[in-house]
């Protein structure tokens, strides 16, 4: 394609390629930012390799939006009656949904999930970081850009890209959103492979290749949704289970729970996340390692991480455990309620439907 001018190397998926745009939002300090967001929290302090960023993450998944199109051109015969005008509106609307799908994640990622305020979440800021930032700014010249070239009805907004990431989706863009956000999305088909690599594991591993070619698209109503081919039936179930080990083995690891369960104590001991956006832009690992440094003989919590005080696990149940499991679950709870205090022990569900 000749509209993309940059790339940039990637050890996952080889050469990624970018627009004039895409570049220049990039290069905004607020997507900057996430380089200095990691990946997996504190998982490096288990898997020493596990130093990767939410920046290149989500480069990779533009770069699979853009495959996963790239397979229905190929595979669906719905998606084929498009026209080009169309084609190209959704292509560059799902670069952008992909590209900032994760640029309001507060320090450590996912650890940093439970302490936004007013029940908000990472989505919603990066919905605001889209509508009042520089980006927004750059998302309107595309948008007008489309405008000029196709008509009105293709002009792209900082308000759609928002909408998108928080889950406010029109019918016309419901392949997107399960492009983004379903079982076989691509936000998971590169963390999957990503955290795999840095980890040093096998566990998430899955043929790519052959799950992107087994994507289609079929019609229902006003919709296109996802489809995949009968032939590409084992490797999605690969996927999935690559998904299931990923969460046994790493994401659940019994240490890097206990590591967010302190990180997310710390947090709430300075106040959670600020509101205001300016605020939460300086916000990132670096700045938090300095808080954690700055507060180490003050605070339990900073001083746990950086001495690595582990406690200790009492009782673990299995992945499917029986009901005596439970029965012995309950009880063990129930006595460690009688002889420490709440903030002594923690209780921990991590949990996900099989």
């Amino acid at each position: 394609d000749s509209n993309f001018m940059e790339k940039i190397r990637d050890p996952i998926h080889g050469f990624i390629y970018l627009n004039d745009h895409e570049k220049r939002i990039i290069d905004t300090a607020a997507f900057q930012r996430l380089r200095r967001i990691h990946q997996l929290a504190l998982t490096y302090l288990i898997y020493p390799g596990a130093e990767h960023n939410r920046f290149a993450h989500s480069l990779g998944v533009m770069h699979l939006a853009t495959e996963v199109l790239h397979s229905l051109e190929r595979n669906s015969a719905e998606y084929q009656k498009l026209n080009d005008a169309e084609k190209e509106h959704l292509k560059q609307v799902l670069r952008l949904y992909a590209l900032l799908h994760d640029l309001g994640h507060g320090p450590f990622s996912h650890a940093g999930d439970n302490v936004f305020p007013d029940n908000t979440n990472h989505e919603e800021f990066s919905k605001r970081l889209i509508m009042e930032t520089e980006i927004g700014e750059i998302i309107q010249e595309i948008g007008d850009e489309f405008a000029k070239k196709y008509g009105e009805d293709y002009k792209i907004t900082p308000k759609l890209i928002g909408q998108l990431i928080v889950g406010e989706t029109e019918p016309k863009y419901f392949l997107l959103k399960q492009i983004m956000n379903s079982e076989a999305d691509v936000d998971k088909m590169d963390y999957l492979l990503r955290d795999s690599y840095y980890c040093g594991v096998a566990y998430g591993k899955y043929d790519l290749p052959r799950l992107l070619e087994s994507i289609t698209a079929i019609r229902e109503g006003p919709s296109l949704k996802l489809a995949i081919k009968f032939g590409g039936l084992h490797a999605f179930e690969a996927f999935v289970l690559a998904r299931y080990w990923m969460f046994h083995q790493v994401y659940f690891h019994r240490t890097r729970r206990i590591y967010d369960y302190y990180l997310q104590n710390f947090f709430r001991n300075l106040g959670g996340i600020p509101k205001n956006l300016n605020e939460f832009l300086k916000i990132d690992d670096y700045y938090m390692w300095g808080l954690l440094l700055d507060n180490k003989e003050t605070n339990y919590w900073a001083k746990a991480i950086l001495e690595r005080k582990i406690w200790k696990v009492v009782f673990e149940s299995k992945p499917h455990s029986s009901e005596s499991e439970a029965v012995e679950f309950r009880l063990i709870d129930r006595q460690l309620k009688v002889h420490f205090t709440e903030d002594a022990y923690v209780l921990d569900h991590a949990k996900k439907a099989p």
